[in-house]
């Protein structure tokens, strides 16, 4: 389930990558839980910029201060990454609402990542050989 998204204007590099995960860990949800908490866990593509010999380690450690772990998908193969589910989803609801996404981008994209539920998710973990 989608809980938490940042959309960047630019590129994207292992810097902006600890940045979002810094803003990740500040965020609240309006009950005033955060949205990572004690317990939880952060999968992530198996890609090599989120391995980066600087940045892997300090996420890591960002992450466990909060009590979360980082793991990692195996090596790519477009079925059974979860990402490439999720995204197929995003693309999908762009192709269906083609004005809006060209007219209103980030707000067609925060629509389309707000359709991403709970069962959606469980489903790609799933389907891909993450038993929850």
């Amino acid at each position: 389930m989608l809980i938490f998204y940042n959309t960047l204007d630019g590129p994207f590099n292992g810097l902006e990558l600890l940045n979002v995960f810094d803003e990740v860990l500040q965020e609240h949800r309006a009950d005033g839980s955060a949205v990572l908490e004690w317990g939880d866990c952060v999968v992530m593509g198996n890609c090599g910029l989120h391995h980066g010999h600087r940045i892997e380690p300090v996420l890591r450690d960002m992450l466990a201060d909060c009590g979360v772990r980082l793991l990692f998908q195996p090596p790519y193969s477009p079925h059974f990454n979860t990402c490439e589910y999720c995204f197929n989803e995003i693309k999908a609801f762009l192709r269906r609402h083609q004005m809006l996404a060209v007219n209103e981008t980030k707000v067609a994209k925060a629509e389309a990542m707000l359709n991403i539920t709970a069962n959606s998710s469980y489903a790609y973990f799933k389907h891909c050989g993450f038993f929850l």
